[in-house]
């Protein structure tokens, strides 16, 4: 059954709102299911947001395809067996699963901006396939800002599957948080869970080099980012003997939010090309 009336669709936005996936905020280019929801017998049963999504966005009833993933998992497609009183009953085909595309291993780095800015940053970081995340104080950092809840899984874990959902992805990034940047950097100089050729870039205000002539011959990143008052001529110093590269994104003095997205797109731009 289809929202085809305004009654429905107002029906449909309520639906939604209570969902753990609210598709009324965010676009849902994949449907995303958890493992612990596809049985045995490679069926799911969905009523949150994503039923909503089904019924109302995409129009489907029973009979037609979707496209799915599994949270951590594969990628395929899946049928809708039925719509019945808000709830979608899916059908994985196992057949079509198929491994995530390949990305480059990008990893973040950074300095506890406001609480806000946190919270906003969630969805953006899995939409660009960050492997791992991890934000440590700065010295420039509220320390108050280590308290808020959006460094709680409850909280950034729904926002991190918007960011997948919207970037037709299943991998979630790891999420670290550390209370003290230095012990973070010195166990960077002797980090054997990481790849090979990996480039370490440490973001700062000055005339330092593009973080794509930094990226230029790597096979993967880590950035750095300081919090809206930036690192530290101390921190800069302490980054440079970890073994990262000082880099710039121009002139302008950014805020934390807009600088993660651009060093973001040219990393991985870098790294791809």
């Amino acid at each position: 059954r289809t929202c085809s009336r305004p009654r429905r669709r107002r029906r449909c936005r309520r639906t939604a709102r209570a969902g753990r996936w609210n598709i009324v905020r965010f676009a849902m280019n994949l449907i995303l299911l958890l493992a612990s929801e596809v049985t045995s017998s490679s069926s799911a049963l969905v009523s949150d947001g994503r039923a909503t999504h089904i019924r109302c966005h995409l129009r489907k009833t029973a009979g037609s395809r979707v496209r799915i993933g599994i949270v951590g998992g594969a990628m395929g497609e899946a049928e809708v067996s039925y719509t019945r009183d808000g709830f979608v009953l899916l059908r994985v085909d196992a057949s079509s699963l198929r491994p995530p595309r390949p990305r480059p291993s990008l990893r973040l780095l950074i300095g506890l901006p406001y609480p806000k800015v946190v919270k906003a940053l969630w969805p953006v970081l899995a939409a660009f396939g960050v492997d791992r995340v991890t934000y440590a104080p700065s010295a420039l950092s509220d320390p108050d800002y280590a308290k808020t809840s959006a460094l709680r899984p409850e909280v950034y874990d729904p926002l991190l599957l918007e960011g997948l959902a919207q970037a037709e992805d299943t991998r979630r990034p790891t999420v670290l948080v550390r209370d003290d940047l230095g012990p973070l950097l010195l166990a960077q100089q002797n980090d054997d869970d990481d790849v090979e050729g990996r480039c370490k870039i440490a973001l700062h205000v000055g005339a330092y080099p593009s973080i794509r002539h930094c990226v230029a011959t790597a096979k993967a990143a880590l950035v750095a980012v300081g919090p809206e008052r930036g690192w530290t001529d101390e921190e800069v110093d302490d980054f440079r003997r970890a073994g990262f590269k000082i880099a710039s994104l121009g002139d302008p003095i950014l805020r934390t939010d807009t600088a993660v997205v651009a060093a973001l797109a040219l990393a991985r731009d870098a790294l791809a090309t």
